[in-house]
């Protein structure tokens, strides 16, 4: 079901803010990055021991959707939140 979907993803970013209890955005945007890579590091070994995310929706495509909103946060609100951060 959507809602119940939609509950998942926000407890699981709000699991996410909670750790990244960084001292500026800077360290935010580099923590997120890196939660990244560590998710295509471990795509690309389950895809190399055979598992494969076709079936599922999941993937490399989900990996570079939130690159891409990181991006443009960045671009549109960037500025500010490097201001007021905190």
């Amino acid at each position: 079901r959507e809602p119940d979907a939609f509950r998942h993803d926000l407890a699981c970013l709000q699991g996410q803010a909670v750790q990244a209890d960084v001292s500026s955005y800077g360290a935010a945007q580099a923590y997120s990055h890196s939660l990244l890579d560590g998710a295509e590091a471990e795509f690309q070994l389950l895809n190399a021991r055979g598992v494969s995310s076709q079936q599922r929706g999941i993937g490399r495509g989900a990996l570079e959707a939130t690159r891409s909103a990181l991006i443009t946060l960045d671009s549109a609100l960037g500025v500010r939140l490097r201001r007021e951060w905190r």
